[in-house]
């Protein structure tokens, strides 16, 4: 315990800022290595920050057209001039690109077409990093029950 309480001081010190500079500087300028160390740097500067809540919800919206799905971040509700414009309540979606989710386009899209899914951000990141090869656990999903049904027996 020791050991990793030593290990912290020195790396949160002057010398472990220095050495950590000197380390992403070499590893910045080995082909290759750097364009994945950027990415990766990239990715976890932006959704492992302890503060950033920048991405509220994960969201499905039927895009690029009817019958395919994409998933988005919901970031806030649409507000200023394109709320006034449109008329009606929408919310603005990260739509972000697979591999790297740190890229993507912002798009504002109306309350009533979206469907708002249950798995966490992280779930999300993971799914889509992995061009869909992690999926993540699905909830145990309740279909309600109609009066149609009820009554037809």
């Amino acid at each position: 315990m020791f050991f990793f309480t030593i290990i912290g001081a020195i790396a949160g010190s002057f010398f472990g800022r220095l050495y950590h500079k000197i380390v992403e500087g070499v590893l910045s300028k080995i082909p290759g290595l750097s364009s994945i160390y950027s990415t990766v740097k990239q990715l976890i500067d932006t959704f492992a920050g302890s503060k950033s809540n920048s991405f509220k919800e994960v969201v499905l919206i039927e895009y690029p057209q009817k019958g395919m799905y994409a998933i988005g971040f919901l970031t806030s509700e649409t507000k200023g001039e394109i709320a006034i414009r449109k008329g009606k309540k929408m919310i603005n979606v990260f739509m972000p690109s697979t591999p790297n989710p740190t890229t993507g386009f912002l798009m504002f899209v109306p309350v009533s077409i979206v469907t708002k899914l249950s798995m966490s951000v992280d779930q999300a990141i993971k799914y889509i990093i992995s061009a869909g090869i992690i999926t993540p656990t699905t909830p145990v999903i309740k279909k309600a029950i109609t009066r149609k049904k009820l009554t037809k027996k």
